[in-house]
């Protein structure tokens, strides 16, 4: 019984389940979730688990067909007496993902659900059925995105609460299981859309061309590259903390300051990954901090005649500001909705919804032509990181009126005579250098077109009728 055996290696190899704790699987109803509920039920007792629990989320993407996989898990559980937690999600919750984004979106709500009811049935672990195959593919995935050390190490064997006891188990061992123990585990046709998913046509194409005509190993290749990875990135990141420490200079749970010359003098990888790790420690994660936007920082920090510069990173949010000598990190004060911070495509719109204003982006040949319309200079512009948001303290935007020097936000709203309790609802569109729109009032300078401007990015702004 192969599955079991990897199992019970895994678990104890890399500690992931102790006697006594509780655990709360994952299960979707496929192969793998299905084949791990059923060998955590079979070993329980071996494995001295207090209690086993299941838990369900219902995407609500393909209609009968999700309830009908949703009934299903229901069900094989309440035969085995397994307590589970299921949920629908509501019709909104994915409604704004784009199609290339929808696979994230319900990650993320996948994770917040278990979490959630991970509290509510008081389990220490909760079991994700990752295997084999899919650390296979995420490798791969990540060196076409250019990942380094750490995205190689693929899928952890455990990240704080959640575990995953299948990792080293193949599909092929999987798929065996379940014929072994007669389990009938649902197929979701979207995992045969080689089309629209990536990972899909990864699995389903690209690997196998790789193996029958390229490199007949791969698979086995791309785990040890992950071994290999992991190992090297341990060693960095111990060398990054001591680095890290020898250039801070205060340090409190939202507020982080680190000597710019300090920082600057380090090696490279060095300075990389400690802005990163101090980005983390008050983030507590370095998700979604996209490389260009640490490059460009550090870029600007290490020229000497560059004063200022700042960057606000994704959700959750945390201010990376260069101000002198120093390098000042924090986590803003006030709270931002989920809806204030909204990736800005060009073209593209996105909603921000205070007051309920749109936001459009496109490049244009067009003049300005209304208040809430502003014609930009777009190779001034770094569209990738384009975003709208409500304003956080300390933001500043250097005006076309006051001839390159930078103003508070808080004193051009002060000066427009708007009142507290209204700054938060209007836009600002921004980019990984601050703000560039605040919408209604002022452009940034160094965004104004010229005569030499060739690129011109059309900003607009317009908010439903009351």
């Amino acid at each position: 019984m192969a599955l079991l055996d990897t199992l019970r290696r895994t678990l104890d190899l890399h500690d992931l389940l102790r006697p006594g704790q509780s655990v709360m699987a994952a299960v979707s109803g496929g192969p793998d979730s299905l084949s791990l509920l059923h060998a955590l039920h079979l070993l329980q007792g071996e494995l001295q688990i207090s209690s086993l629990f299941a838990a369900h989320l219902d995407h609500g993407l393909r209609g009968a067909e999700s309830a009908a996989e949703a009934a299903f898990v229901a069900a094989f559980c309440a035969e085995r007496g397994i307590p589970c937690a299921i949920e629908t999600l509501g019709e909104d919750v994915l409604a704004q993902a784009s199609s290339s984004g929808l696979q994230a979106a319900a990650r993320d709500a996948r994770y917040d659900f278990l979490h959630r009811a991970a509290a509510q049935m008081r389990a220490d672990r909760i079991a994700t059925a990752h295997t084999q195959d899919d650390q296979v593919e995420t490798i791969l995935m990540r060196i076409l995105r250019g990942s380094g050390l750490a995205g190689l190490r693929g899928i952890p064997y455990q990240r704080g609460d959640i575990i995953r006891p299948l990792r080293d188990v193949t599909r092929a061992e999987v798929e065996a299981y379940c014929a072994e123990h007669n389990l009938n585990p649902r197929r979701d046709p979207s995992n045969a859309d080689s089309r629209h998913y990536l990972r899909n046509r990864m699995r389903l194409e690209l690997l196998p061309e790789l193996e029958a005509n390229y490199a007949p190993g791969v698979r086995a290749a791309l785990l040890r590259l992950s071994r290999t990875a992991a190992l090297d990135d341990d060693y960095l990141q111990s060398q990054t903390a001591e680095a890290l420490d020898g250039v801070q200079t205060s340090v409190t749970d939202k507020h982080i300051l680190l000597d710019r010359e300090k920082l600057t003098k380090l090696a490279p990888a060095l300075q990389r990954r400690a802005l990163r790790m101090a980005l983390a420690r008050l983030r507590e994660s370095s998700q979604d901090i996209q490389e260009e936007h640490i490059a460009n920082f550090l870029a600007a920090a290490s020229h000497s005649e560059v004063a200022s510069y700042s960057i606000v990173t994704p959700r959750p949010p945390c201010h990376l500001i260069l101000r002198g000598d120093i390098i000042d990190l924090s986590v803003p004060n006030v709270v931002i909705p989920t809806v204030e911070l909204a990736s800005l495509t060009t073209p593209g719109t996105c909603v921000f919804d205070k007051n309920g204003w749109t936001i459009e982006s496109q490049l244009t040949s067009e003049q300005n032509d209304a208040d809430y319309i502003e014609i930009l200079d777009a190779d001034c512009v770094d569209l990738a990181s384009l975003h709208v948001r409500a304003w956080l303290m300390g933001d500043r935007i250097a005006p076309f009126s006051l001839g390159g020097k930078t103003k508070k936000l808080s004193d051009l709203f002060t000066d427009a005579k708007i009142p507290q309790e209204q700054r938060g609802a209007i836009p600002i569109v921004a980019d990984s250098q601050g703000p560039l729109w605040v919408v209604g009032l002022r452009i940034a300078e160094r965004a104004r077109t010229t005569e030499t401007t060739t690129r011109f990015l059309r900003l607009s702004a317009r908010r439903a009728p009351e």
